[in-house]
């Protein structure tokens, strides 16, 4: 029973920080495209459609 428990443990220790990991990333494009709207005075679609064109090129 003991093991069962550690296992779902850090099965939902490893989702969680697979969830924070992405709420990360998701809050720094959400930081560029901002940057990008008021450095060159873009749409916030394309802010974000410039972000995704620089991470395709990648």
């Amino acid at each position: 029973m003991k093991r069962q428990n550690r296992k779902a443990t850090a099965l939902r220790l490893v989702n969680e920080s697979r969830q924070a990991g992405v709420a990360i990333r998701n809050a720094q494009k959400e930081a560029e495209i901002r940057r990008l709207m008021k450095e060159k005075g873009l749409t916030d679609a394309q802010a974000a459609i410039e972000i995704m064109d620089r991470i395709s090129r990648q």
